[in-house]
């Protein structure tokens, strides 16, 4: 193949792992790590077969448990390996699917459309490539050839040119293959280049990249111009993530097998099941102290449960640590480098997040802070392999290091061994052993010699490395010029080229056999709904109707039992179909045209043209439109004073820097006073505009419109000094993110991901957030809270509440119209808010901000959906507060969309002068948002309207979902699971991962073990199927659409740019939904990630509002609007409106009122947010009386006025003008919201569990350092020299002691301060017999060096078990102190 293409071609990165891959572009001027099919970064290193189909990716990687014979990872630890291999045997024992020898060459055996397929590595290795162009090619609409392939460092020469070959056979030109911590370092490179613009030396870095299966060492050195030296390479390309799996995997098998006297190693399923249950519970105790392992029905029937602590796996895993520890000794030790010298140590790979890990490494480095933040673990490979790509295809950004890999030749000469020899062999290796066969040999050759005596014939043999690693070696003899060339045979990988077009044509058209299957389905269900729809139905005679319906019931049951129908099959079951419903509608409209032109009769007309045109493959669903659904929430009203201060009082003010508070001695004791928006602190802030001065939160609400003429600086102190975060507040996942060195960083969690789950749990002994709570699910379902978006700011007898609480498992009751979830924990039972768990999940996110930055944060923007109303905008601020946060906006989820789009078209976009009208589809786990708006080009967006629903998103496709599958249970095994909330949360979990599986294939199977009863359960479902599950879903999104462009006025036509964001969109149904709705337009996906973009908009937005002078961001400005109109009820319980819907905020509007009956006194308000004329029928905000003089009906005038702040919030006031009695209040109503106390009381609650978490983790701390003193003690006393020094009775009281604690960290969960003094007592026995000998030893005298090294080695056993015992008694304080 040839080295290169032009400049102008795009070549991409690929970091092809052993348990992920990842694949990235340089692109608008920076690497972007390009997103999979089902928005993931990182795509699982898979390939299943069945009987109809290849999969690759997420969708292989689900068949691993239910088809594990025919399901292939791994195969990088087979790449360029012989089957004979120790590795390759040892490996074996673990994979369920079979792999046998070919001469040597290991080939893994397959069942695929019922027949045996073998396949080399490359093969596998090959699709797993082609995969990844797959996903680049449809993120850059562009056909992609060229790629940089990144590999191990240590793999040998047989490994790189296997790994060229599978890029080969994906159709790929290999430009290079490049070591992965090269390409780690390059992007550390340009990602610290930047920020060390003070540093003009050079750099010296040690790279630790610890994958899947490899570990690689890289000793380089980088210079403040960007050039790499490589100094040396170490590791191993058969350690990695999966030999921590398969230790535990071992293990649990063992407890198991101690536990139930049963062996479940033959069990394959079993076995991969235990897997993936152990690879979970590994990354959860990169995060906790303790994880479970639950698998129901793991081996004939049986359930199996165990908990494991961080130190257990550490205990298991022993060797492994020290295997990765001796190596990076091994390549100091090589380089002749001291480690005091290595100026940064970069992790890579995401078994780097071992806490273990860590710690070793920083002990190695005296101490040293290790670099995780500027890189992200999973992708920085891929990122340095982009960045790599674009350099060789020519690319000439600045940006970019000029780092190049330096290609060798090196030669020697060699001479004939006997006389008269003509021919010289040639076996060449690599290794390090000296006898050469104990090396890897990588391929021999000959060479014919001229006949002469022994050591005349002179040979010279020439080795060259190319730039990828690779060998080319060439003889040459002296006198006759005779040579000889080694080139790799590319017949086979020619063959192999040919095999995988043949299997590309096999997906096509097994795509288009499922796409026949569908369109048949699809025509079925829509002809069914047709003949159903009222004015069609009245139509219809009885028997044309049987004959319809028994055509349609013949045409489905058909589809369910041919699996392996041909296209013509299905075109001609499609015919005969047609065939029956034709002719019926035909006569239908002949019918109608000879009954004359009726209104009715057109209309009815109309809508059977339109379905005849079923036969053009045009198929149309009808539908009733129903009006949108009022939502009635109350709100809670706050009391203000009136009265006013005497002369001689005196006050306190605390005169801070962002907020300010006074507080008065008043009434024997001392008051906070709160201000006129009811509030105890008020904003230090001052705002100017062309007619007033506004102070506090009038000012502070000018900082986004504004912020020019708004000041807030005080004593020398600036907010803008203090970082501010975005957070997306999302119903099933929350995302962070943060603007910093130029640009916007989404900020990965502890588990390595950048989305983290909205889920709280809670058991007897500690509360979890995010990924740990989302795996208590299925295990602890009713103390598991999700979905805390969808009660906030509600009221319990709304009718979405109650008809979410029949689909959670946990408990919802009512107290004051306030929903509170009650949990159980620590063995209580606890009531919690909405706001407190959304507070826990904001806490969570602020956790991981102030984790990954290494300083506190508190200034934060939250999102929520558009359509939120005031109540739970004011709900999702408490939230914020409640979590510690100074909240300095809410702001709507579409609009940051918007901000992060127009951040990242701007740039790339200076062709266009005019104004972008751009529709925003926001699609998440429990909202849709609709957003029309405009953006110009200097960065102005404003929105012109909102809509949407805030109780339709994703989950709404799951209940439906679930809601079919607990139905065929029922039809099938004639039990009803609805009642089982574990059964019901397993179920849930398996729809979701169905439906992201239906987003890019055409079938997904939904299969769980054990279900119900002992009752295992199996089904498959069609996209077709779902989308028919979920038809009224589709029909409300697409009613909301329409509403929102006809409440506009604007036409579809003048829309520039539709926007998909939320992970919701997608589900292919409503992409083609939304094309056809604009007429065939593209929709944009690909300049904004739809799982990030909110939280990237909101990073912006924070940013700006904190200060931050950046000429990206300052330029960008933000209109919002509000989403409901906003009046008070009038005489007749009419809504005059003051506020109108869509109007521009902030915003302040009045109205005048008068009494209506003489001599009246009081006059109420009732304040209502909607858009129905009968105030009734809109949501009541709240009420609130004002007081007027008595007089003539009609004689008062009185001046209401409403101010909506930049957050969506309203304020009210009133004013009787004669008298000047006013009232003024922050809308708050009487039920279903927190008054200020309640908040300030959560706020403690939160410090509380703060507390209680830190107190829990230090017990656990103690618990994990008993633990691990014991084990140290056992392999002390276990090992030369000290067992030879010990006596029988010395040696049974240590045990004894060690048994002891052993037993009690395994048997008690929470284990007292009292009992971890009893164990740290028992233990110091250890010490004191250790001292005793080593005291005996000097008491010998010198004697040998053996004696003397004897002593060192007891001094350092001692010594460490001794600071062991030492931290145990720390922790012990720590918790007496609490």
């Amino acid at each position: 193949m040839g080295e290169g293409k032009p400049a102008s071609s795009v070549a991409i990165g690929i970091d092809l792992g052993t348990t992920y891959s990842c694949v990235a572009v340089w692109h608008q001027n920076r690497a972007e790590i390009i997103p999979n099919d089902q928005g993931n970064t990182i795509t699982p290193s898979c390939v299943a077969f069945t009987d109809t189909q290849r999969m690759i990716g997420d969708d292989a990687k689900y068949q691993i448990a239910s088809n594990p014979t025919n399901t292939v990872f791994d195969s990088k630890r087979l790449i360029g390996r012989k089957f004979s291999d120790p590795h390759v045997q040892n490996d074996m024992k673990f994979w369920p699917f079979l792999v046998t020898d070919v001469d040597d060459i290991p080939m893994i055996v397959v069942e695929h459309k019922c027949e045996k397929k073998f396949f080399t590595a490359e093969e596998i290795t090959s699709m797993i490539l082609a995969k990844m162009r797959q996903i680049a090619e449809k993120f850059l609409e562009t056909q992609v050839k060229n790629a940089v392939i990144t590999v191990p460092a240590y793999f040998n020469d047989s490994q790189r040119q296997a790994t060229k070959d599978a890029g080969h056979i994906a159709g790929l030109n290999v430009m290079s293959i490049l070591n992965e911590p090269s390409a780690a370092a390059i992007a550390y490179g340009l990602n610290t280049g930047n920020y060390f613009n003070h540093f003009y030396g050079i750099r010296t870095v040690f790279v630790f990249d610890l994958g899947g299966s490899t570990l690689d060492l890289t000793l380089l050195t980088i210079d403040n111009k960007g050039n790499i030296t490589v100094k040396i390479h170490g590791g191993d390309t058969h350690l990695g993530g999966q030999d921590f799996d398969a230790a535990m995997v071992e293990f649990v098998a063992s407890e198991f097998q101690r536990k139930k006297w049963l062996d479940l190693r033959g069990n394959k399923r079993a076995i991969c099941r235990l897997k993936v249950a152990c690879e979970r519970a590994k990354r959860n105790l990169s995060s906790t102290t303790q994880a479970s392992i639950e698998v129901e029905s793991l081996h004939q029937g049986i359930d199996f449960y165990t908990t494991i602590t961080r130190a257990k796996f550490e205990e298991i895993n022993k060797n492994l640590f020290e295997r990765c520890m001796e190596l990076v000794h091994e390549c100091f030790a090589d380089s002749n480098t001291a480690k005091q010298s290595v100026d940064e140590v970069v992790l890579v790979g995401g078994s780097t997040r071992i806490p273990k890990l860590e710690q070793q490494l920083k002990d190695f480095f005296d101490g040293k802070d290790l670099c995780k933040k500027y890189i992200n673990a999973d992708e920085a490979v891929a990122y340095g392999a982009a960045i790599h790509a674009s350099k060789l295809s020519g690319h000439k950004n600045e940006k970019i290091p000029r780092s190049t890999v330096i290609p060798t030749k090196k030669q020697d000469l060699f001479a004939t061994t006997f006389d008269n020899q003509r021919r010289v062999t040639f076996h060449i290796y690599d290794g390090e052993s000296k006898i050469a066969s104990n090396n890897n040999l990588l391929g021999s050759f000959d060479l014919e010699v001229p006949p002469a005596p022994r050591g005349v014939a002179k040979i010279n043999v020439c080795f060259e490395i190319d730039s990828n690693g690779i060998l080319h070696v060439s003889a040459e003899e002296i006198a006759r010029g005779a040579t000889k060339k080694v080139s790799v045979a590319t017949e086979e990988v020619e063959r192999r080229v040919k095999d995988a077009e043949k299997y590309k044509a096999e997906v096509e058209e097994h795509r288009q056999k499922v796409e026949a299957r569908n369109a048949l389905q699809n025509l079925a269900y829509n002809m069914r709904n047709l003949i159903e729809d009222e004015a069609i139905a009245s139509e219809l005679s009885a028997e044309d109707k049987k004959k319809i319906n028994k055509a349609i019931d013949y045409t489905l049951k058909w589809i369910d039992e041919s699996d392996f129908a041909t296209v013509d099959e299905f075109k001609k079951e499609e015919e005969g179909l047609l065939s029956v419903f034709g002719p019926i509608i035909s006569k239908m409209i002949e019918d109608l045209d000879a009954r004359g032109s009726e209104r009715r009769r057109k209309r009815l007309k109309k809508k059977l043209e339109v379905a005849a045109r079923i036969f053009k493959g045009v198929f149309e669903v009808f539908s009733t439109v129903s009006d949108v659904l009022q939502i009635h929430i109350s709100l809670k009203e706050e009391r203000m004073g009136d009265g006013k201060a005497s002369s001689s009082v005196a006050i306190g003010i605390d005169l801070g820097t962002t907020y300010s508070c006074v507080a008065v001695w008043r009434n024997d004791r001392v008051e906070i006073i709160t201000n006129d928006q009811g509030n105890r602190i008020t904003p230090s802030c001052v705002a100017f505009n062309d007619t007033q001065r506004m102070i506090g939160d009038a000012a502070k609400n000018q900082i986004a419109a504004n912020p020019t003429n708004t000041v807030f600086e005080r004593m020398g102190e600036k907010i803008a000094s203090s970082i501010a975060i975005g957070i997306d507040l999302g119903t099933t996942y929350s995302c962070v993110a943060v603007w910093r060195h130029d640009g916007v960083e989404i900020i990965t969690n502890d588990q390595g991901n950048r989305i983290t789950p909205s889920c709280v749990a809670f058991n007897d002994t500690q509360r979890m957030i995010g990924d740990a709570a989302k795996n208590q699910i299925a295990a602890n379902p009713t103390n598991t809270v999700f979905d805390s978006k969808r009660l906030i700011g509600r009221k319990f007898s709304e009718p979405h509440v109650q008809n979410d609480m029949k689909l959670w498992p946990f408990q919802v009751t009512n107290v004051d119209e306030i929903p509170m979830i009650i949990v159980e924990h620590k063995s209580e039972k606890k009531s919690l808010t909405a706001e407190e768990i959304s507070s826990m999940i904001l806490a969570k996110m602020r956790e991981i901000a102030e984790q990954f930055l290494g300083t506190q944060v508190t200034n934060a923007v939250i999102t929520v959906p558009a359509y939120f109303n005031d109540s739970q905008r004011q709900a999702t601020k408490d939230a914020g507060q409640i979590a510690g946060l100074n909240v300095l906006s809410i702001l709507n989820e579409p609009s940051a969309a918007a901000i992060a789009y127009g951040l990242d078209t701007r740039d790339y976009s200076n062709n266009f002068h005019g104004i972008r009208t751009v529709f925003v589809f926001d699609f998440g786990g429990g909202t849709l948002d609709l957003t029309l708006l405009t953006i110009d080009n200097k960065g102005n967006i404003t929105v012109k309207i909102h809509g949407g629903d805030t109780h339709l998103g994703g989950q709404d496709f799951d209940a439906a979902m679930v809601e079919f599958v607990a139905s065929e249970f029922q039809r099938k095994k004639r039990l009803d699971l609805r009642g089982n909330k574990r059964a019901i949360c397993r179920l849930k979990v398996a729809c979701e991962r169905a439906k992201r599986i239906l987003s890019s294939t055409t079938q997904a199977s939904i299969e769980l073990e054990s279900l119900h009863q002992g009752i295992d359960f199996y089904t498959s479902i069609t996209r077709a199927k779902f989308e028919e599950i979920n038809k009224n879903l589709f029909e409300r999104c697409m009613e909301l659409v329409n509403q929102c462009f006809a409440d506009s006025n604007t036409a579809k036509q003048s829309v520039d740019e539709v926007v998909l964001v939320g992970g919701s969109t997608r589900i292919p149904k409503l992409e083609q939904r939304l094309k056809d709705f604009f007429d065939g337009k593209d929709l944009c996906k690909k300049c904004i990630n739809a799982d990030e973009a909110v939280a990237y908009g909101a990073a912006i937005h924070a940013s700006k509002l904190s200060g931050d002078k950046n000429e990206k961001i300052q330029d960008l400005k933000l209109w919002e609007v509000t989403p409901l109109s906003l009046g008070v009820e009038v005489r007749g319980s009419i809504m005059n409106v003051i506020i109108p819907r869509n109007t521009v905020i902030p915003t302040k509007k009045q109205d005048w009122f008068t009494t209506t009956v003489d001599n009246q006194t009081i006059v109420t308000f009732h304040i209502y947010e909607g858009e129905r004329k009968i105030a009734s029928n809109n949501n009541l905000l709240g009420s609130f009386d004002l007081e007027v003089p008595p007089a003539p009906r009609g004689a008062s005038n009185i001046n209401v006025c409403f101010e909506v702040d930049s957050n969506g919030i309203l304020h009210v006031s009133a004013e009787e003008i004669a008298m000047g009695w006013t009232k003024k209040v922050t809308v708050v109503s009487n039920k279903g919201r927190l008054s200020r106390e309640e908040v300030e009381r959560m706020v403690k609650d939160a410090e509380k569990y703060k507390a209680e978490d830190e107190e829990y983790r230090q017990m656990v701390s103690g618990k994990n350092k008993l633990e691990d003193l014991a084990y140290n003690m056992r392999n002390v006393i276990e090992e030369e020299p000290v067992a030879s020094e010990l006596s029988a009775e010395d040696k049974e009281r240590i045990n004894k002691a060690v048994d002891y604690a052993l037993k009690l960290v395994d048997e008690t969960d929470f284990i007292t301060v009292d009992e971890l003094v009893k164990v740290e007592k028992d233990l110091t026995v250890f010490y004191t017999t250790i001292s005793k000998i080593v005291q005996d030893l000097d008491a010998r005298g010198n004697e040998s060096e053996r004696k003397t090294l004897k002593k060192d080695r007891f001094k350092v056993g001692a010594s460490f078990v001794n600071g062991l015992i030492s931290s145990v008694c720390s922790v012990i304080q720590v918790i007496q102190n609490m």
